[in-house]
């Protein structure tokens, strides 16, 4: 029995088969495609544990092509690349992927890196007294949404989503920039690098439905920033 279904979209034939042997020989279930506009059919008729898409797809990005995936997905999804440009890392956070990986990495990690995503698809989150029940407002981990204070489902891009449940599970505690940084962006962070704010800021837009404005994320000066709850009817308050 497969551990977990994989949609491999990637142009590239001979890489896709052998990612594909390799995952499969650890009871993987992957089906491969070689376009975007299979990748888009096959999504629209079920929903895989986790999607890997390369960048490039015959030459084009197909980070342009991520609100359309995920207006279908809200799984994890992985982006492999053979670019080397940080800035792409970034890009690829932020507008919905989970994680990025370089098409250099070795077969084992890239097996890790997907069951990681897999175990965080089925991951329950937090205790179920820190969840929403019904239309409770908060976080909904499996759905990897944000449940508003009318019910509305709040998308979030895969680094909003990490760098809030982040917060939110040490709601009332500051968090450092560099922790931020290091584990939502895979990366040490630097005093030049606004990436952690803009994300915080964009968290904070999204969040305004519950009426806290920038106090539901504080900004702890010289430190980083501390999620202080979603309000008297959320899923999460300071202790």
């Amino acid at each position: 029995m497969a551990d977990a279904s994989i949609l491999l979209i990637d142009d590239d034939v001979e890489f896709a088969a052998e990612v594909s042997d390799y995952l499969s020989r650890y009871a993987f279930e992957v089906t491969v495609v070689h376009a975007l506009a299979p990748a888009i059919e096959a999504l629209a008729r079920s929903q895989p544990d986790v999607v890997i898409l390369d960048q490039f797809l015959s030459k084009s990005d197909a980070l342009e092509a991520m609100p359309d995936i995920r207006r279908l997905y809200t799984g994890p999804l992985m982006v492999l690349t053979g670019n080397a440009d940080p800035s792409d890392r970034v890009k690829g956070l932020e507008i919905g992927a989970d994680d990025f990986v370089s098409k250099t990495t070795p077969p084992r990690e890239i097996l890790a890196r997907v069951r990681a995503l897999a175990r965080r698809g089925r991951d329950v989150g937090p205790p179920a007294d820190a969840l929403p029940s019904g239309p409770r407002p908060g976080m909904d981990m499996m759905r990897r949404v944000v449940i508003g204070p009318a019910g509305e489902s709040i998308e979030l891009t895969g680094a909003e989503f990490e760098m809030l449940r982040m917060l939110v599970e040490q709601v009332g505690q500051p968090i450092e920039r560099g922790v931020l940084s290091q584990h939502v962006l895979k990366r040490p962070y630097s005093a030049l690098d606004r990436s952690v704010d803009n994300i915080i800021g964009h968290l904070r837009q999204k969040l305004e439905p519950f009426g806290r404005g920038p106090q539901i994320i504080l900004s702890v000066r010289n430190v980083g920033y501390c999620f202080t709850g979603f309000g008297a009817d959320g899923a999460s308050s300071p202790p």
